[in-house]
């Protein structure tokens, strides 16, 4: 695992480019830049374990990308409860 520090600006542009280049979440985004930048020195863009660890990676990707979209759905629906909470609150 690794885990580095962004601004929220830096999380915005990440995010807006995520949805430009297609990735499902942030991790699959900073994976595949990661493996890109790591290809020419390591010659697996060619080895004969490229397809695998593109389908493992793939897989792992999907299991991440249900994750995210589950808490994304708990956050939303906490939210939104919250809200309503405050707006009941506010009426009495």
């Amino acid at each position: 695992m690794v885990y580095f520090r962004i601004s929220e600006q830096e999380f915005t542009e990440l995010c807006d480019l995520r949805e430009a280049r297609g990735a499902r979440s942030l991790s699959e985004l900073a994976r595949t830049a990661v493996y890109a930048m790591m290809q020419p020195h390591t010659g697996m863009a060619a080895g004969p374990l490229a397809g695998a660890i593109k389908e493992e990676l793939s897989e792992r990707l999907e299991g991440v990308e249900r994750c995210l979209t589950e808490m994304n759905h708990h956050l939303k629906t906490l939210t939104k409860s919250q809200a309503a909470q405050e707006v009941y609150r506010g009426s009495i």
